[in-house]
Order: structure tokens, then sequence, then C-alpha cells
């Protein structure tokens, strides 16, 4: 009788190798989950010292020591604890030791090398755990850069937005790790062949947010050049330019 395979409990799509809880993807994004917490902890750790001793010279944001904006949430120590006992509940259900008064970013940090997460036992619950830590973590950031429309989610179609320095984001709708390098590319292929018409300052808009410095007066003068496509004139009677036609200019073609 054949034995019926086992399917990840955390996707629901992947089967599972014999020894494993997780499936290879979810322990990699999981990875992910706790690089970037480790990112974040400096910066928690950061606010939750001004806000026990908020004296005039601890207010503000000098002095950010890790990679995140400064968060502004007023409750970080209780989110600063679960993360600590997060990550000692992990090594001990994976038989590593670890000391007791070992910082909390180091712990973590140590949880990006771990290797057989997916060995673990209970690695699902933890998976789902630590992808709902990092959601608090971030939730309590403002974002130093606004966050720009990148695509769309290539699992559900979702619109993904994510500040232009973000490589991986999650989509809102389905919760997919997306690696926002390919998303972008893919999405600028896209609208390379694209015939959508918009006005110059709002194509100059959307370069500029995808890190493009164009003006509208080079759009305007491409234009006058016979270098882009024009279209119609919008409703408001303002002249429009085909967006695929000015990619292509972009990039030499």
């Amino acid at each position: 009788m054949n034995q019926k395979q086992r399917i990840c409990p955390v996707c629901k799509t992947t089967a599972l190798a014999d020894d494993d809880y997780v499936c290879k993807a979810c322990a990699w994004c999981w990875q992910t989950d706790m690089l970037q917490l480790a990112g974040l902890i400096p910066d928690l750790e950061l606010v939750a010292a001004k806000q026990a001793s908020p004296s005039p010279r601890n207010q503000g944001a000098k002095g950010n020591q890790g990679n995140a904006p400064l968060p502004i949430s007023e409750r970080p120590f209780d989110l600063l604890e679960r993360i600590r006992r997060y990550g000692l509940s992990v090594y001990l259900l994976a038989g590593v030791r670890r000391r007791e008064d070992e910082s909390t970013v180091s712990l973590i940090t140590g949880l990006v090398n771990m290797d057989g997460f997916a060995r673990v036992a209970g690695a699902a619950q933890l998976a789902v755990t630590g992808h709902e830590l990092i959601g608090e973590a971030w939730r309590m950031f403002v974002p130093r850069e606004p966050r720009t429309w990148a695509g769309e989610c290539p699992s559900c179609g979702a619109q993904v937005y994510a500040s232009l320095s973000a490589k991986v984001a999650y989509c809102d709708e389905c919760g997919g790790l997306i690696d926002l390098t390919w998303l972008r590319a893919e999405t600028l292929r896209r609208l390379s062949v694209s015939t959508k018409t918009f006005t110059a300052g709002e194509l100059s808009r959307w370069l500029k947010s995808w890190g493009l410095k164009v003006s509208k007066r080079s759009i305007q003068r491409w234009a006058k050049d016979g270098q882009i496509i024009v279209g119609p004139e919008d409703a408001d009677g303002r002249r429009t330019y085909q967006i695929g036609s000015i990619l292509r200019k972009l990039n030499g073609k």
C-alpha cells in the first residue's frame, strides 16, 4: 500500500521530504523573516530605551542604530520579549544550547544560519509565528521611503507596493514572498510593450518613483523630436504619451 504523500502545512501546496515538517521554500521564507527581524531589533531596542528614559537628548530620530526607520509604537517592550522567547523556543526544539544572557539580536541572527529548520518538530507553527512577529515589527515603523507600485503578485494578481530599495516583499492579499527585483523587471518588460497613454506629468512622477529621473520637459521634447509615440488628448485636453515607447526610449530600443 502506498503511503499518502505529506503536504507542507504552511504553504499547503508542496510535497514534503521524508523527515521534513515544512517544505524547503517555506523554510527559506522563515529564514528571510528572521533576517528582517534581526535587522529591526536594534531600532526596537533603541526606542524602548528612549521611552524608558525620555530625556530631551533622546528625542527624535538621531542615533538610529539599525537599518530600519524609528518605530512609532509605544509598546516595543512586549514585542521584544516575545521575540526573545520565540528565539529561545526555536533553539530548544532544535536541540541547540544558547546562553540565557545572549542578546536578542544575537539569538535571532543565529537562526538565520540555522541548518535543518525544516526538520525541527513544530517547524510549521514556528514558521507561522515568526511571520507574525516580523509583521508586528514592521507595523511599528514609519517607512523612510514611500511605497510605490512594483507590479502584480505572480500568485494572486494583487497590486504590490514596496519601497524602491526593498528586495523582497510579502503580498498583502495572499502573503506570498515576492522577489521584487524579478517583479520590477517583469513589470517593466510588460509595460515596454504597452500602448497605454498618460500625461507627461503623470509619467514623470511614476518614472521618478522607480528611480528614473525623467522630467515633463524631456518627455515633451522627445515627442517633438519623434522619439516617442504621442497619444490622444485626455478628457481635460492634455496631451498624452505612450508609456511603452518611453520605456523603450530609456532602454535604447
